[in-house]
């Protein structure tokens, strides 16, 4: 402000000097038109002046306008970005809990499979000791029964081997191993008197004929033989 009043001055005496310059030194008429171009041009300054006084108000009110834009923004996007961090928080947990259910899940899944593997494995080894028992006891009434088998077979072998006339009269009292040849000499070779003699002999005949008559006849023959 100061610069613009000194250059006013400046003007003003310099303006003074050219107009009593021009009136051949008229002091009163060289200051009328000095005074004049004062006026001129402080009105020049003045509008100058206001000019830019509203060019300063004008760049002040555009950088209250851009700070008061800028300060907005800076807020909208700091209330964003904390919106954003607070909805990835929330991720963050409702993730670490779906992650907590799902290995909850699978810890009782595997606790749960290992009781049934356990439970299965009893009962396989449950079943195996059955079975195993079962296999003895199937292996010793099969040694039992081929022993037994063993021990018929050489009786009757040793049997087969006896001559006919050492084997005795019952051996032939079967249907099996009814000979009707040699019970009627065993008959012929009893004590029964000769009358049964006669009646059991004519019985073994018609047997040795008729093989549905054989069990009768050895009961005949069995009974005579006890009496």
């Amino acid at each position: 402000m100061r610069g613009v009043l000194a250059i006013i001055v400046i003007a003003v005496l310099a303006v003074g000097g050219y107009y009593l310059f021009i009136n051949d030194g008229d002091p009163e008429a060289a200051l009328d038109d000095a005074s004049e171009a004062a006026s001129d041009v402080g009105d020049a300054v003045s509008d100058t002046m206001d000019g830019v006084e509203e060019d300063a108000d004008a760049a002040a009110t555009e950088a209250d306008t851009a700070e008061a834009d800028m300060s907005a923004e800076a807020e909208a996007d700091m209330d964003a970005a904390a919106e954003d961090l607070d909805a990835a928080a929330e991720d963050m947990d409702r993730a670490a809990g779906e992650m907590a259910d799902q290995a909850s899940e699978t810890v009782e899944s595997m606790a749960e499979s290992t009781e049934e593997a356990a439970a299965a494995a009893g009962e396989a080894l449950d079943q195996a000791a059955e079975d195993l028992g079962q296999m003895a006891e199937d292996g010793a009434d099969a040694v039992e029964a081929g022993t037994e088998e063993a021990a018929q077979t050489m009786e009757d072998a040793a049997e087969s081997d006896m001559a006919a006339e050492d084997r005795p009269l019952d051996y032939y009292l079967t249907p099996e191993t009814f000979d009707a040849e040699v019970v009627a000499e065993r008959i012929e070779e009893s004590d029964l008197d000769e009358v049964q003699k006669a009646s059991l002999k004519a019985k073994i005949e018609a047997a040795s004929r008729d093989d549905s008559l054989v069990p009768d006849v050895i009961a005949d023959i069995e009974a005579a033989m006890n009496e």
